[in-house]
């Protein structure tokens, strides 16, 4: 791998998680995991909520253009959309 191969890992890596906090960012206060999966970003509770908490939860997964994955009980996006954001 060349020099300049290497660093556009880099930059990718950063991109991501630069993008990563942003989410985050959008989720503070609250229990959540932001993570990476598979090229989708997702958002899991890790703690239970009182309504005001979930209301605000929901919002912004909605706002963000995240859907719920039932079987995971996660809202994902792939990363690629967000990306674009």
């Amino acid at each position: 791998m060349s020099t300049s191969d290497s660093r556009h890992g880099d930059e990718e890596e950063g991109w991501v998680e630069r993008l990563l906090e942003e989410v985050r960012r959008e989720f503070s206060g609250l229990p959540v995991y932001v993570g990476v999966e598979e090229g989708y970003v997702y958002v899991k509770r890790t703690a239970p909520m009182d309504k005001r908490q979930f209301r605000k939860y929901t919002e912004a997964c909605r706002r963000l253009g995240f859907r719920f994955d039932r079987r995971e009980e996660r809202w994902i996006k792939p990363l690629e959309e967000l990306k674009a954001a």
